[in-house]
């Protein structure tokens, strides 16, 4: 619950230069589940 309204908080906050970093943290989070996921399967 509280990640949840710090995001919130953070969304409201963030400049547009750690907007950026923090989407592409996400992006390289849902690769390497991604990555996960398929080891998991085999």
């Amino acid at each position: 619950m509280w990640k949840i309204k710090n995001r919130k908080y953070q969304a409201k906050t963030l400049s547009p230069v750690e907007e950026a970093y923090l989407e592409s943290i996400k992006a390289l989070e849902k690769k390497v589940e991604g990555k996960v996921e398929e080891k998991k399967d085999k």
